[in-house]
């Protein structure tokens, strides 16, 4: 059976069948793989459409392939910026993908044992400490 596509610019309206599973992913290709998008523009809710996703193996490996097409595109864009000397780039990057070897963003410390707090207030000035 061929496959048909549809129309960007005409969302269907006054459906009485149910999508058919390839109708389903032509939608989330051209919504970008976001569900609400693809649910608002086929005229279901969005729990039909997750409920559609989760019962069809076909639309789950064609969602999963075009997420992942995503990922890579913008993955290939951050380590173009990467290769142009970008900091802000370079240093997402390293604390995304370098923890392991301690990039983070902060740092938690584990201690055991009690913990003392002294406090000295401050010096007024003028007078000698």
């Amino acid at each position: 059976m061929a496959k048909k596509y549809i129309d960007p610019t005409k969302a269907p309206r006054g459906r009485r069948r149910p999508y058919e599973d390839y109708e389903i992913v032509d939608a989330l290709y051209v919504c970008n793989g976001n569900r609400k998008a693809t649910a608002q523009f086929l005229g279901m809710s969005e729990s039909g459409l997750r409920g559609r996703i989760k019962n069809s193996i076909f639309i789950q490996q064609n969602l999963e392939y075009m997420l992942s097409s995503i990922g890579n595109f913008v993955e290939d864009k951050l380590l173009e910026k990467i290769d142009e000397g970008d900091t802000r780039a370079i240093i997402f990057y390293a604390k995304t993908k370098l923890k392991d070897r301690g990039y983070v963003e902060k740092q938690e410390v584990e201690h055991s044992g009690e913990v003392e707090i002294r406090y000295k207030p401050p010096t007024p000035i003028g007078e000698k400490g």
